[in-house]
């Protein structure tokens, strides 16, 4: 296994030198199993609409979105290169489980997903810009993989899939089982296989600040309701004129809105906890005593796909959006069971780690046993 799983200085070095600056080789990463993925698995999802899946296919140069075949040998049978794609394998597959974990070094605010990759001889994804760090582990067959470290960000529009129009190869690497590439956001990639060969890609967010700077100044003008009011010395100018004290008294106002450190802590740990997976728990409603005897006697499981951000003095809790309120020991016991989630189930004996619980169960993130 490679240093960076388990070495912190190693890690450091990464954040230092590679995290969203270069991309990074890792050869012989990983011992890995083919059959960690099961390929029936895979069929399954491509057909159920209840997963994230793409299959996409290649005709006339053309990357085109397409039904997936009920089967993995009707997919075979295609005259065309093919590529399924399926999302959040990290919550239905114990490998990809694994794999989230192993890099648990990296906050898991910014975690994505684990996508997989599975496509036929020949079949790329086209070149594209992601807005995300990657880390793709290469599982069955050979990729090769070509990076361009400054693209020019404009795209084809015959495509059903973002395609850049312009794609020059700077780096190529070719990947084998056990091999793994990490692309920074910013670097134009194209994955093109050699043979049939399934991939794994651990997705990471980027801090887009206009995202951040948008949803803060949303949050300033709902909270801030009220008319600035004038006074006389801004007043008296000329017919057509904005006199000084005006405009700076105004930009002092707006100013120390958004010196409003708590207001902004709401903005941002609400945007990093957001989860794109909706929880499938539909709970029926009970009361509070009914709730916390039936935690404490037979127990209960968490929603596997929680994202939980806190503030470093414990005094913010966002989970999957939203604000919640513990005290650090609460917290500490909601983290310690989320991180022992594959655990069958918990029993819970304290009335106001109860509490943070039944808040959960309410919003559908928490499930009686």
């Amino acid at each position: 296994m490679n240093d960076l799983f388990q070495n912190k200085q190693a890690q450091k070095e990464f954040f230092n030198n590679f995290w969203e600056k270069e991309y990074y080789l890792f050869k012989n990463c990983l011992s890995v199993d083919k059959s960690s993925i099961d390929l029936s698995d895979l069929e399954d999802m491509a057909t159920d609409d209840y997963f994230e899946t793409r299959f996409i296919t290649k005709n006339n140069n053309k990357l085109i979105l397409e039904k997936s075949p009920e089967t993995i040998e009707k997919m075979r049978a295609l005259k065309r290169e093919w590529t399924l794609i399926i999302h959040n394998l990290n919550l239905y597959n114990d490998f990809c489980h694994k794999l989230e974990k192993l890099v648990s070094f990296i906050p898991q605010w910014l975690f994505d997903d684990v996508m997989c990759t599975f496509s036929s001889d020949g079949s790329s994804l086209g070149a594209h810009i992601d807005r995300y760090n990657v880390f793709i582990l290469q599982l069955s067959g050979k990729r090769k993989w070509e990076l361009e470290l400054n693209p020019i960000n404009e795209y084809r529009d015959d495509c059903d899939i973002r395609v850049l129009k312009e794609f020059k190869t700077d780096i190529e690497h070719d990947l084998s089982p056990g091999d793994m590439i990490y692309i920074p956001p910013g670097v134009a990639h194209r994955g093109t296989s050699i043979g049939e060969s399934l991939s794994l890609s651990i997705g990471f967010q980027s801090i887009e600040q206009k995202d951040i700077i948008e949803k803060f100044l949303q949050e300033i003008s709902q909270e801030y309701t009220q008319s600035y009011v004038t006074n006389d010395s801004e007043l008296e100018s000329e017919y057509h004129c904005a006199n000084e004290h005006f405009v700076n008294n105004l930009h002092k106002s707006l100013l120390e809105k958004m010196q409003d450190n708590t207001l902004f802590k709401k903005t941002l740990f609400s945007h990093l906890s957001l989860n794109k997976v909706d929880s499938p728990i539909e709970n029926p409603e009970i009361n509070f005593n009914e709730f916390e005897k039936h935690i404490s006697t037979v127990g209960f499981q968490l929603f596997e796909d929680l994202k939980i951000i806190h503030s470093e003095n414990y005094d913010h809790l966002y989970i999957n959006g939203k604000s919640y309120t513990a005290d650090v020991s609460d917290l500490k016991n909601l983290i310690r069971d989320y991180q022992q989630k594959e655990l069958e189930s918990f029993t819970c004996h304290d009335e106001n780690y109860a509490k943070l619980l039944y808040e959960l169960y309410q919003d559908n993130l928490l499930a009686l046993e």
